[in-house]
Protein backbone atom coordinates (compact mmCIF):
# COMPACT_ATOMS: atom_id res chain seq x y z
CA UNK A 1 0.00 0.00 0.00
CA UNK A 2 1.45 3.44 -1.16
CA UNK A 3 0.35 6.57 1.65
CA UNK A 4 0.36 9.58 -0.04
CA UNK A 5 -1.05 13.08 0.82
CA UNK A 6 -3.78 14.08 -1.81
CA UNK A 7 -1.37 16.53 -3.76
CA UNK A 8 1.30 14.24 -3.96
CA UNK A 9 -1.49 11.31 -4.78
CA UNK A 10 -3.23 13.58 -7.69
CA UNK A 11 0.14 14.18 -9.26
CA UNK A 12 0.72 10.52 -9.08
CA UNK A 13 -2.59 8.51 -10.16
CA UNK A 14 -2.96 9.13 -14.06
CA UNK A 15 0.12 8.01 -14.57
CA UNK A 16 -0.04 4.65 -12.08
CA UNK A 17 -3.70 4.08 -14.00
CA UNK A 18 -2.21 4.78 -17.48
CA UNK A 19 0.17 1.80 -16.65
CA UNK A 20 -2.47 -0.45 -14.86
CA UNK A 21 -5.49 -0.62 -16.68
CA UNK A 22 -8.01 -2.46 -15.96
CA UNK A 23 -7.96 -2.01 -12.26
CA UNK A 24 -11.07 -2.10 -9.74
CA UNK A 25 -11.37 1.09 -7.86
CA UNK A 26 -11.20 -0.87 -4.75
CA UNK A 27 -7.67 -2.39 -6.06
CA UNK A 28 -6.76 0.73 -6.34
CA UNK A 29 -8.31 2.34 -3.17
CA UNK A 30 -5.97 -0.05 -1.61
CA UNK A 31 -3.13 0.50 -3.38
CA UNK A 32 -3.45 4.48 -2.36
CA UNK A 33 -4.32 3.79 1.24
CA UNK A 34 -7.55 5.72 0.77
CA UNK A 35 -11.29 4.63 0.64
CA UNK A 36 -13.06 3.54 -2.43
CA UNK A 37 -15.22 6.73 -1.75
CA UNK A 38 -11.95 9.37 -1.92
CA UNK A 39 -10.45 7.59 -4.64
CA UNK A 40 -14.06 8.76 -6.58
CA UNK A 41 -13.46 12.22 -5.46
CA UNK A 42 -9.61 11.95 -6.92
CA UNK A 43 -11.10 10.37 -10.76
CA UNK A 44 -13.56 13.18 -10.46
CA UNK A 45 -11.30 16.18 -9.34
CA UNK A 46 -8.94 14.51 -12.42
CA UNK A 47 -11.56 14.69 -15.19
CA UNK A 48 -12.12 18.17 -13.85
CA UNK A 49 -8.64 19.99 -13.45
CA UNK A 50 -5.96 17.06 -14.07
CA UNK A 51 -2.70 16.27 -12.81
CA UNK A 52 1.27 16.65 -13.47
CA UNK A 53 1.95 16.79 -17.00
CA UNK A 54 -1.61 15.21 -18.20
CA UNK A 55 -3.10 18.51 -17.98
CA UNK A 56 -6.70 17.99 -18.10
CA UNK A 57 -8.93 19.67 -20.93
CA UNK A 58 -9.56 15.92 -22.87
CA UNK A 59 -8.96 13.31 -19.69
CA UNK A 60 -12.02 10.83 -20.25
CA UNK A 61 -11.41 8.21 -17.67
CA UNK A 62 -14.58 6.00 -17.29
CA UNK A 63 -15.43 4.36 -13.83
CA UNK A 64 -17.88 3.69 -11.47
CA UNK A 65 -18.06 2.62 -7.77
CA UNK A 66 -16.97 -1.39 -7.81
CA UNK A 67 -15.95 -1.53 -11.33
CA UNK A 68 -13.44 -1.23 -13.27
CA UNK A 69 -10.96 2.15 -14.06
CA UNK A 70 -9.75 2.92 -17.81
CA UNK A 71 -7.92 5.96 -18.86
CA UNK A 72 -9.78 6.17 -22.40
CA UNK A 73 -8.90 9.50 -24.13
CA UNK A 74 -5.65 11.81 -23.14
CA UNK A 75 -5.08 13.60 -26.01
CA UNK A 76 -4.83 17.61 -25.96
CA UNK A 77 -3.94 17.88 -22.78
CA UNK A 78 -2.24 20.80 -22.11
CA UNK A 79 -4.98 22.83 -20.51
CA UNK A 80 -6.78 22.95 -17.60
CA UNK A 81 -10.43 22.31 -17.79
CA UNK A 82 -13.09 24.40 -16.78
CA UNK A 83 -11.07 26.67 -14.60
CA UNK A 84 -11.60 30.44 -15.42
CA UNK A 85 -8.05 32.53 -16.04
CA UNK A 86 -8.32 34.06 -12.16
CA UNK A 87 -9.19 30.14 -10.75
CA UNK A 88 -5.92 28.91 -12.62
CA UNK A 89 -4.07 31.48 -10.99
CA UNK A 90 -4.91 30.82 -7.69
CA UNK A 91 -4.39 27.61 -8.15
CA UNK A 92 -1.36 27.84 -8.97
CA UNK A 93 -0.63 30.27 -6.50
CA UNK A 94 -2.08 27.03 -4.04
CA UNK A 95 0.51 24.80 -5.21
CA UNK A 96 3.26 26.88 -5.44
CA UNK A 97 2.48 27.69 -1.60
CA UNK A 98 2.44 24.04 -1.29
CA UNK A 99 6.14 23.33 -2.78
CA UNK A 100 7.92 22.77 0.05
CA UNK A 101 5.88 19.78 1.33
CA UNK A 102 6.47 18.14 -1.98
CA UNK A 103 8.76 14.95 -2.26
CA UNK A 104 11.83 15.93 -4.03
CA UNK A 105 11.10 13.38 -7.08
CA UNK A 106 7.50 15.48 -7.72
CA UNK A 107 9.33 18.62 -7.96
CA UNK A 108 9.58 18.76 -11.65
CA UNK A 109 6.11 17.37 -12.19
CA UNK A 110 4.71 20.13 -10.22
CA UNK A 111 6.85 23.13 -11.77
CA UNK A 112 5.28 21.65 -15.32
CA UNK A 113 1.70 21.95 -13.65
CA UNK A 114 2.40 25.45 -12.79
CA UNK A 115 3.88 26.54 -16.29
CA UNK A 116 0.81 24.97 -17.58
CA UNK A 117 -1.82 26.99 -15.46
CA UNK A 118 0.68 30.18 -15.80
CA UNK A 119 3.18 30.20 -18.53
CA UNK A 120 6.58 31.68 -17.98
CA UNK A 121 6.54 34.43 -21.20
CA UNK A 122 9.19 36.30 -19.61
CA UNK A 123 12.40 34.37 -18.90
CA UNK A 124 14.95 33.92 -21.52
CA UNK A 125 13.16 36.91 -23.28
CA UNK A 126 14.25 40.50 -24.16
CA UNK A 127 12.13 43.25 -23.95
CA UNK A 128 10.16 44.82 -26.80
CA UNK A 129 11.80 48.44 -27.73
CA UNK A 130 11.70 50.65 -30.98
CA UNK A 131 8.62 48.96 -32.18
CA UNK A 132 6.05 52.00 -33.01
CA UNK A 133 6.16 54.51 -35.66
CA UNK A 134 5.64 57.65 -36.48
CA UNK A 135 2.04 57.13 -38.77
CA UNK A 136 0.65 55.03 -34.91
CA UNK A 137 1.54 58.39 -33.10
CA UNK A 138 0.10 60.63 -36.24
CA UNK A 139 -3.20 58.37 -35.82
CA UNK A 140 -3.27 58.76 -31.90
CA UNK A 141 -2.86 62.28 -32.01
CA UNK A 142 -4.99 62.39 -34.50
CA UNK A 143 -7.74 60.71 -32.14
CA UNK A 144 -7.02 63.04 -29.33
CA UNK A 145 -7.32 65.92 -30.90
CA UNK A 146 -11.06 64.87 -32.58
CA UNK A 147 -12.36 62.86 -29.12
CA UNK A 148 -12.15 59.95 -31.10
CA UNK A 149 -11.51 55.85 -30.11
CA UNK A 150 -9.29 53.66 -31.55
CA UNK A 151 -8.68 49.81 -31.53
CA UNK A 152 -5.24 48.72 -31.26
CA UNK A 153 -2.59 45.74 -30.89
CA UNK A 154 -0.59 46.00 -27.35
CA UNK A 155 2.22 44.21 -26.69
CA UNK A 156 2.77 43.45 -22.59
CA UNK A 157 5.86 42.73 -21.29
CA UNK A 158 7.21 40.47 -24.24
CA UNK A 159 6.18 40.29 -27.51
CA UNK A 160 5.05 36.66 -26.80
CA UNK A 161 1.87 38.15 -24.96
CA UNK A 162 -0.57 40.42 -27.44
CA UNK A 163 -3.72 41.78 -26.75
CA UNK A 164 -6.40 43.52 -28.45
CA UNK A 165 -7.41 47.06 -26.85
CA UNK A 166 -10.37 49.62 -27.49
CA UNK A 167 -9.22 52.89 -26.18
CA UNK A 168 -10.01 56.46 -26.03
CA UNK A 169 -6.83 58.59 -26.25
CA UNK A 170 -6.45 61.09 -24.02
CA UNK A 171 -2.85 62.35 -23.61
CA UNK A 172 0.92 61.22 -24.64
CA UNK A 173 3.18 62.33 -21.83
CA UNK A 174 7.24 61.34 -21.90
CA UNK A 175 8.19 59.52 -18.43
CA UNK A 176 12.49 58.48 -18.33
CA UNK A 177 13.01 58.69 -21.52
CA UNK A 178 9.72 56.84 -22.84
CA UNK A 179 6.65 57.74 -24.78
CA UNK A 180 3.12 56.92 -22.78
CA UNK A 181 -0.40 57.45 -23.68
CA UNK A 182 -2.87 57.60 -21.17
CA UNK A 183 -6.56 56.56 -22.05
CA UNK A 184 -9.77 55.73 -21.08
CA UNK A 185 -10.80 51.85 -22.00
CA UNK A 186 -13.76 50.72 -22.98
CA UNK A 187 -13.08 46.89 -22.45
CA UNK A 188 -12.65 47.48 -18.73
CA UNK A 189 -14.04 51.23 -18.49
CA UNK A 190 -11.29 52.02 -16.57
CA UNK A 191 -8.21 54.64 -17.25
CA UNK A 192 -5.06 52.65 -18.71
CA UNK A 193 -1.76 54.36 -19.21
CA UNK A 194 0.22 52.15 -22.40
CA UNK A 195 3.45 52.48 -24.02
CA UNK A 196 3.33 53.82 -27.03
CA UNK A 197 6.24 51.43 -28.20
CA UNK A 198 4.16 49.01 -27.73
CA UNK A 199 1.18 50.02 -29.50
CA UNK A 200 0.88 48.13 -33.19
CA UNK A 201 -1.81 47.76 -35.96
CA UNK A 202 -3.94 51.22 -34.70
CA UNK A 203 -7.08 52.18 -36.27
CA UNK A 204 -9.90 54.40 -35.64
CA UNK A 205 -13.42 52.95 -34.80
CA UNK A 206 -16.53 54.63 -35.29
CA UNK A 207 -19.70 55.03 -33.19
CA UNK A 208 -20.87 54.33 -30.53
CA UNK A 209 -17.27 54.24 -28.81
CA UNK A 210 -16.40 57.81 -30.05
CA UNK A 211 -15.23 59.36 -26.59
CA UNK A 212 -14.64 58.24 -23.00
CA UNK A 213 -15.73 60.36 -19.90
CA UNK A 214 -13.90 63.53 -19.10
CA UNK A 215 -13.03 62.46 -15.56
CA UNK A 216 -11.64 58.42 -16.33
CA UNK A 217 -12.10 56.48 -13.50
CA UNK A 218 -8.84 54.52 -11.99
CA UNK A 219 -9.17 51.81 -9.28
CA UNK A 220 -7.44 52.21 -6.58
CA UNK A 221 -3.66 51.42 -6.61
CA UNK A 222 -2.05 48.01 -4.78
CA UNK A 223 1.88 49.16 -3.32
CA UNK A 224 3.26 45.66 -4.06
CA UNK A 225 7.07 45.39 -3.36
CA UNK A 226 9.96 42.91 -3.84
CA UNK A 227 13.27 41.29 -5.29
CA UNK A 228 14.32 41.17 -8.42
CA UNK A 229 17.31 40.04 -10.78
CA UNK A 230 18.67 43.30 -12.22
CA UNK A 231 18.48 42.10 -15.71
CA UNK A 232 15.08 41.88 -15.55
CA UNK A 233 13.85 45.24 -14.22
CA UNK A 234 12.70 46.47 -17.78
CA UNK A 235 9.66 44.05 -17.17
CA UNK A 236 8.71 47.00 -14.93
CA UNK A 237 9.46 49.66 -16.44
CA UNK A 238 5.59 51.15 -17.38
CA UNK A 239 4.17 49.98 -13.78
CA UNK A 240 2.80 52.83 -11.85
CA UNK A 241 4.69 54.67 -9.42
CA UNK A 242 7.77 52.21 -9.83
CA UNK A 243 10.64 53.49 -7.97
CA UNK A 244 14.12 50.55 -7.88
CA UNK A 245 17.27 50.18 -5.88
CA UNK A 246 20.07 49.13 -7.67
CA UNK A 247 22.11 46.44 -5.05
CA UNK A 248 24.22 44.91 -7.67
CA UNK A 249 22.77 41.49 -9.05
CA UNK A 250 19.33 42.47 -7.96
CA UNK A 251 17.63 45.74 -7.48
CA UNK A 252 14.66 46.00 -5.01
CA UNK A 253 11.45 47.66 -6.38
CA UNK A 254 8.10 49.31 -5.41
CA UNK A 255 4.94 49.72 -7.64
CA UNK A 256 1.39 50.05 -8.12
CA UNK A 257 -1.08 47.40 -9.60
CA UNK A 258 -4.68 47.84 -9.97
CA UNK A 259 -5.27 44.40 -10.12
CA UNK A 260 -3.50 41.53 -7.19
CA UNK A 261 -3.98 39.08 -9.54
CA UNK A 262 -1.56 40.83 -12.41
CA UNK A 263 1.08 40.70 -9.56
CA UNK A 264 0.47 37.58 -8.65
CA UNK A 265 0.38 36.26 -12.42
CA UNK A 266 3.81 38.26 -12.68
CA UNK A 267 5.57 36.89 -9.01
CA UNK A 268 4.50 33.01 -10.74
CA UNK A 269 5.72 33.83 -14.22
CA UNK A 270 8.91 34.96 -12.92
CA UNK A 271 9.78 32.39 -10.39
CA UNK A 272 13.42 32.03 -9.26
CA UNK A 273 13.77 35.65 -10.23
CA UNK A 274 11.35 37.40 -8.78
CA UNK A 275 10.23 37.40 -5.06
CA UNK A 276 7.57 39.94 -4.23
CA UNK A 277 5.62 41.02 -0.97
CA UNK A 278 2.41 41.80 -0.70
CA UNK A 279 0.55 44.02 1.30
CA UNK A 280 -1.85 42.00 4.84
CA UNK A 281 -5.01 42.61 3.70
CA UNK A 282 -3.75 41.31 -0.22
CA UNK A 283 -2.76 37.74 1.24
CA UNK A 284 -5.46 37.66 3.64
CA UNK A 285 -7.78 38.09 0.16
CA UNK A 286 -5.62 35.51 -1.48
CA UNK A 287 -5.69 32.65 0.80
CA UNK A 288 -9.42 33.28 1.39
CA UNK A 289 -9.94 33.01 -2.88
CA UNK A 290 -7.77 29.60 -2.43
CA UNK A 291 -9.83 28.03 0.18
CA UNK A 292 -12.49 28.65 -2.14
CA UNK A 293 -11.34 27.00 -4.87
CA UNK A 294 -9.86 24.07 -3.07
CA UNK A 295 -13.12 23.80 -1.33
CA UNK A 296 -15.14 23.70 -4.86
CA UNK A 297 -12.32 21.41 -6.62
CA UNK A 298 -12.53 19.21 -3.61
Amino acid sequence: MIQHNRVERLLTLLPWLLNNPESTTSEIALKFGVTENQLLQDLALLTFVGPSQYGGDLVDIQYEAGGFVNVVDTQGLDQPLNLSQSEGLYLAAVLVALGPEIPDYLQSDLAFLIDKLVPSTVSNSNPVKDISDNHNMFLLEDAIRFNRAVRFEYLSITTAIQSSRLVSPKRLRVQSQAIYLDGYCHDTAEGRTYRLDRITAVNQVSDPYMSGPLNMKHRDLITVSGRIKSDYIWMFENMPNLTTVNEGDYSQLNFGVYHIEFAISLALQCIGFLDLNYPENVMTEVSKRADQLLTTLS
